[in-house]
């Protein structure tokens, strides 16, 4: 699990990377909530290494 508190010089579209290796297939969900509130979930099937994206 990570967690990122940002202030004002991240930029309007930020990108952040991380790389994991799977043990097993499953759900990857990730969560953000901007600064006006906004909440934004995605989940990804994980299958080994590979992710395809499923919103």
């Amino acid at each position: 699990m990570t967690n990122a508190e940002t202030d004002i010089s991240i930029s309007e579209d930020p990108s952040f990377r991380f790389f994991f290796k799977p043990r097993e297939g499953d759900t990857l969900t990730t969560e953000m909530t901007d600064s006006k509130g906004r909440n934004v979930t995605c989940r990804f099937e994980v299958d080994g290494a590979v992710a395809a994206v499923t919103r």
